[in-house]
Parts: structure tokens; sequence; C-alpha cells
């Protein structure tokens, strides 16, 4: 993706928090996915965040064939579920996304600043609340899928895994765009 669509892309994902605190959330899509136990987990993301993921996991469901394992759209569902340990407001948010553009993999190095941490490290935060929670026992290569959903496809090479890779582009191509 170039330079000047992805910028257009996070200049939309912008405009979209910002209109997503008036937007109701879609509680039957929820509740066609999300259990009593997992709806009060998800629950706990700030409204924006949950009506990004639900933007998400319908951008999954549609690229999904009618017999494909729908667990995807469950993980599409709890892909920022780390942001719960530490919720990034809109301009937190918004200078995170400057800040790695300018400073690449060099954000790293201020990762002690609590609103860096969560913007880099809410995947690996989130990939060990659903462990702890058991949500993707049945199939835990999701739990990596959360883990690792902002890392490039190269980074994942190392798994090994055709599927992770397929969902993780799949994840990923939905995520960027909402």
């Amino acid at each position: 993706m170039g330079t000047e669509v992805g910028m257009l892309d996070r200049v939309k994902q912008f405009r979209q928090n910002i209109f997503y605190g008036f937007l109701d959330v879609d509680k039957s899509f929820l509740s066609a996915y999300l259990d009593e136990r997992e709806l009060r987990l998800f629950n706990q993301l700030k409204k924006s965040e949950k009506n990004h993921s639900i933007a998400v996991a319908k951008g999954v469901r549609s690229d999904l064939a009618p017999e494909e394992d729908e667990s995807l759209v469950k993980a599409a569902l709890f892909h920022d579920i780390g942001k719960i340990e530490k919720p990034l407001n809109l301009a937190e948010k918004s200078l995170a996304v400057i800040m790695s553009k300018v400073m690449g993999s060099a954000l790293s190095r201020l990762d002690h600043m609590a609103f860096i941490g969560s913007y880099l490290y809410h995947g690996q935060r989130g990939e060990r609340i659903l462990r702890n929670e058991k949500i993707f026992e049945e199939k835990p290569l999701l739990y990596t899928l959360v883990g690792t959903h902002h890392f490039r496809a190269e980074e994942l090479k190392v798994h090994e895994k055709e599927e992770l890779l397929a969902y993780h582009t799949l994840l990923k191509k939905h995520d960027d765009r909402n």
C-alpha cells in the first residue's frame, strides 16, 4: 500500500473514530458470535473500539464463504481487546499513529509512555487476555492472530503457518480499512 493511500486510510479512520461515538453498537451482530461471558469481555472496550471491531468483523464475515469457520469473525471482534488495559483517547491514538509513521520501529524506544505501550502492544496484551479467558481453546491459532495482527506479513513467516498468514491478511485488510 502506498504512503498516500495509507495516509488517506488513516484520515478516514480518524473521522470514523469521531463518529463512532454517536453510533449505536450493533448488539444483534454481537449476539450472533459472542456468548454472555464473551460479551462481558467485549463490552470492556470503549464504544469507538467496539464499533471499529464490529466493522472489521463484518468485513471479515463478508469475505468468508458460507461454509468457512466463523471463529475468525470472533477473532476480528476481539482483535483490539488488549486496549482494555490502557484505553487510548482519540488524541493519543492519532499521535501514536503519526509517531509510528515518522519513527517506524524506533517508536518502541518510547514504549515506557503508557499510550505508546498500549498502541504498540495491545495485540500481545489481547492475546494474553484471550488465553486467560480461554476464548479460542478450540482453535488456538486465533490467539496468535490477535497477538500479531499489527505485525508485517514478513514477521509472521517464522510461524510457518499458511493458515495464520491467510487469516492475518484478511484481518489486516479490514482493520486497515476501518
